[in-house]
């Protein structure tokens, strides 16, 4: 079972992120949390995200990342990077990474 740290996270920043990003901070913003949380477990198979372990749920919230990096053309920054990695260059963000991947 993930530790409280990785659902807080998921709860209250990754899902309002993108909530934002998606909506440009106009609706209900708690309504589409719920909305994208349903979403994104019936998207990949979770019954619920309380029995994920720590390492399902890195890599559950990594998958959500790419959906919407692919998908969206939306980058959302994980909880070890920087809030404005939108606005990096690529030498930047690749320095990011490799700092990152230590």
């Amino acid at each position: 079972m993930a530790d409280g740290f990785h659902h807080r996270y998921y709860r209250g920043v990754l899902l309002p992120k993108i909530a934002w990003a998606l909506s440009g901070g106009k609706g209900d913003q708690a309504k589409i949390v719920g909305i994208l949380h349903s979403a994104f477990k019936e998207y990949f198979c979770i019954g619920t995200t309380a029995d994920l372990s720590n390492g399902r749920f890195m890599v559950y919230m990594s998958a959500i990342l790419m959906i919407m990096v692919r998908e969206k053309g939306r980058l959302i920054p994980f909880y070890n990077e920087p809030d404005d990695i939108e606005e990096m260059s690529m030498p930047e963000w690749l320095k990011l990474q490799k700092f990152i991947d230590k």
